[in-house]
């Protein structure tokens, strides 16, 4: 029991949706991925944000953006439904250099609006 008498492992496991938000296409599924698995067997719906393109992990120098775009996007798809995510969003942020903070919270707001989760989860930066 927490201090504060909830039950937050109980909470969890009745969840009905999940918002996952993760700086690259694989965070959630390295860092949570059995968790986010049994939640999905559970009946929640879990949903991802993926803030930024990650093209600076792309080891290949000679794919383009373009391509290496889609085998990012098509690799987080087959990860996903291995752990049974209902959703995916890719806001393409660029993954070194600057964007625009007031526009990415924006989007992020949008997202808990539209999915409104019971639980959101994220990176430690």
């Amino acid at each position: 029991m927490q201090p504060s008498g909830r039950d937050l492992v109980a909470e969890l496991r009745a969840a009905r949706s999940i918002l996952c938000v993760q700086p690259h296409y694989d965070d959630n599924d390295i860092g949570a991925g059995g968790t986010l698995a049994a939640l999905a067997d559970g009946g929640a719906a879990i949903h991802y944000v993926t803030v930024s393109d990650d093209l600076m992990g792309v080891l290949d120098a000679t794919l383009a953006d373009d391509a290496a775009t889609w085998i990012l996007r098509s690799e987080q798809v087959e990860a996903a439904r291995y752990i049974g995510v209902h959703t995916q969003q890719w806001l393409g942020y660029p993954d070194a250099g600057t964007w625009d903070v007031v526009a990415l919270r924006t989007q992020l707001i949008e997202a808990i609006r539209r999915h409104a989760p019971d639980f959101v989860f994220t990176c430690d930066p």
